[in-house]
């Protein structure tokens, strides 16, 4: 099986889609978790008590649309004489581009591995998802054209490996990573939504142009966007969902990948079961989680 790219066509190899089931933070939820002041319920719980320790500039861009858009960019110091990866990072429902970096420490994660990492504000604290319920969508907003403005902006003004784009985010911004994943696939090599799943509206139009590899990370527990799909909570009422596992099973069928071992031996014939990933290793996968989980 071959798919076309900007270089021409290539061999399915890029096909890896892996889910994190969050089970393992079930002993330590009281470190991993911050109860928001109560009131109406976001699709981003989190931010209060996540300061950012982020010192960069907020810049600016005028998206297709027209709209003045905001994003905070980190550069790593010291800063890369080569090209170099790039995350954009979105925040939750009600949520900042600093808070999210607050959040996730990102920056300094940026730092100690060298690549550029991007954190876009959305409109009215929020993303055009294309469910139907956040003040973005209703406001007309087209993220997936502010994102490929931003895209064009960062490659042509940095040095960015067009070939190691990643989108990730938290809830309603992993949400639009999951439509990121279906409409800008060409620009992209890997979306990593977290605590999100494909939504149940995007899901029958998703193809992507080419596979993109996916890693979803998700809670077991999640009482906002439910790891076993159905209706979240949030903007409008929420997002409704495909489960955690069928959103993985639905990106595994669209990257048309393989019933293999990850970073394995080709063990039988592509045509039998699919292409073997060369992404990841499951065997170092799974020593770095049994390292991290020791029993109590």
């Amino acid at each position: 099986m071959r798919a076309l790219t900007p270089n021409g066509p290539i061999r399915l190899a890029v096909c890896a889609v892996l889910v994190l089931a969050m089970v393992a933070c079930g002993a330590r939820r009281g470190r991993l978790l911050q109860r928001r002041a109560p009131g109406p319920p976001s699709t981003a719980p989190g931010e209060v008590g996540s300061p950012s320790t982020t010192t960069d500039p907020i810049e600016h861009i005028t998206t297709p649309d027209g709209r003045t858009r905001d994003y905070v960019l980190h550069v790593p110091s010291p800063e890369p004489s080569g090209p170099r990866p790039l995350v954009l990072m979105f925040h939750g429902g009600s949520g900042t581009a600093q808070g999210m970096e607050g959040i996730a420490h990102f920056d300094q994660i940026s730092d100690e591995h060298g690549f550029i990492a991007v954190y876009p504000q959305g409109w009215e604290r929020s993303w055009n998802d294309h469910v139907g319920n956040t003040p973005a969508e209703k406001a007309g907003v087209d993220d997936v054209a502010f994102v490929g403005a931003l895209l064009d902006r960062l490659e042509s003004t940095l040095p960015v490996d067009p070939r190691s784009v990643a989108v990730t985010g938290l809830s309603n911004g992993g949400l639009l990573s999951e439509l990121l994943g279906c409409t800008l696939a060409s620009r992209l090599a890997v979306i990593a939504p977290v605590a999100a799943s494909m939504p149940q509206a995007v899901a029958p139009t998703c193809a992507p142009s080419r596979p993109v590899s996916v890693l979803e990370i998700h809670g077991t527990d999640d009482p906002f966007i439910p790891y076993g799909g159905g209706q979240g909570k949030g903007f409008g009422g929420g997002a409704p969902v495909v489960s955690a596992e069928d959103s993985n099973a639905e990106w595994a069928r669209l990257d048309r990948c393989g019933h293999t071992w990850p970073g394995g031996r080709q063990y039988w014939p592509m045509k039998l079961i699919g292409v073997t990933t060369r992404q990841f290793d499951a065997g170092e996968v799974l020593w770095q989680f049994l390292q991290q989980h020791p029993s109590t």
